[in-house]
């Protein structure tokens, strides 16, 4: 994997992870941000081309813990 390929994936994840593909003022105001944006820009060249190449930007889904399932049925036996 290249450089740019492993930029571009990571971006993919991080922006997944925030919801939405995020404009570069948006992207620099986030402290949490993989590679600072002018490293992104380097790389990509400008800040369209990137959402070009992210492509569509899906939510990561959240896991939902099901609560533990229950016997349907009593117990017929008595506890001793």
């Amino acid at each position: 994997m290249t450089g740019k390929t492993k930029l571009i994936e990571d971006l993919k994840e991080y922006f997944a992870s925030k919801g939405k593909f995020l404009t570069y003022s948006e992207y620099i105001s986030e402290g949490d941000a993989p590679f600072r944006a002018q490293i992104v820009k380097r790389h990509v060249g400008t800040w369209a081309r990137l959402e070009r190449l992210v492509g569509e930007v899906k939510p990561l889904p959240v896991k939902v813990k099901e609560p533990a399932k229950e016997s349907l049925k009593p117990s017929t036996k008595e506890k001793k």
